[in-house]
């Protein structure tokens, strides 16, 4: 794609008779318990009563890359809106693909934790997520690069992403399912806790000291409920550094985390940072396995991180 493909002017993404482009992972959590064509409908619904023209593209996790791509076609007659149904890590690499699309871009959360649509002020029921994205309004936000990558929520190192892995090895079919999973991994994983090596350059200061988790948020979180920040548009990365390896202590981060009482954690060190670079401490390491917004990547090392401000431009509810 040249760098000119999307020059043409967006259409007003608040204006009526829109082209919308609704692309939904059949596979998401919600989606798993409905049918793909009922759930399509629903979200379509209060688009076409404020007179858009609708397309339900409804898609299994694989083929979504294939349907980013075709929305990225010059040939292709293109959206005003694209609304991207699916958990975090669905919106997330979406939301890469189509970051350069003229389209403004709509996320619905049909995932388990929905971090970032709550982040954006969203509903986390279908039917009322949807009708605030109708009529919602259009905002520039940050959004996380690392090593390029673009990322919505965050990147982590350490715990979390053996939790996942270990999620992985476990069978679910449902919502509910997934959440028991989570909790078995997550106490096998703070059984035995890694330990990063990893130094830690922020803009004025370097931090060199083992950890067992490292998060870098999207804007710093917010107090008092589940990690997601109150704010996207601070410009500010959030920096969150475990240096405990007890399993009660680690248990306790975990409650604290999903309270949004990080800041009350005598084992976290957090700050604010506009850019990171993470390097290996003592044996060297080329590449190390990291939770980008809730998928599992190899990232090189060392590893850049740094805040694009006012990167994407998204709907968001109207009273946001």
């Amino acid at each position: 794609m040249t760098t000119d493909t999307f020059a043409r002017d967006a259409a007003d993404p608040a204006a009526t008779g829109r082209k919308v482009c609704i692309l939904l992972n059949e596979k998401a959590g919600t989606a798993r318990t409905q049918d793909s064509e009922e759930l399509g409908r629903l979200i379509a619904a209060p688009f076409e009563a404020r007179g858009d023209r609708v397309e339900v593209r409804a898609r299994a996790p694989k083929a979504l890359g294939e349907e980013t791509k075709r929305l990225n076609d010059p040939d292709e007659e293109p959206f005003d809106l694209v609304v991207l149904c699916g958990g975090d890590g669905t919106l997330s690499r979406c939301a890469a693909d189509l970051a350069e699309n003229a389209a403004t871009l709509g996320f619905l959360p049909l995932g388990t934790m929905n971090l970032f649509a709550r982040a954006l002020g969203l509903p986390t029921d279908v039917e009322a997520a949807a009708a605030a994205l109708a009529e919602g309004r259009a905002q520039k936000i940050d959004v996380g690069s690392v090593n390029g990558r673009m990322y919505l929520h965050h990147v982590s190192f350490g715990l979390h992403p053996r939790l996942l892995r270990q999620r992985e090895t476990m069978t679910h079919r449902s919502r509910a399912g997934k959440i028991f999973a989570g909790m078995k991994a997550f106490w096998l994983t703070v059984r035995a806790p890694s330990r990063l090596e990893l130094a830690l350059q922020l803009d004025d200061e370097e931090r060199a000291r083992p950890s067992s988790a490292i998060v870098v948020s999207n804007n710093p979180f917010g107090p008092g409920h589940m990690p997601y920040p109150d704010e996207i548009t601070t410009g500010k990365l959030g920096v969150y550094v475990c240096h405990s390896f007890d399993p009660p202590a680690l248990v306790r981060l975990g409650a604290d985390a999903m309270l949004g009482r990080l800041d009350e954690n005598p084992d976290i060190e957090a700050c604010l940072s506009e850019r990171l670079t993470l390097t290996a401490m003592g044996r060297k390491r080329s590449r190390i396995t990291a939770s980008v917004d809730g998928e599992l990547v190899k990232v090189a090392l060392p590893a850049k991180v740094t805040i694009l401000r006012g990167y994407l431009d998204v709907m968001v509810p109207a009273g946001v």
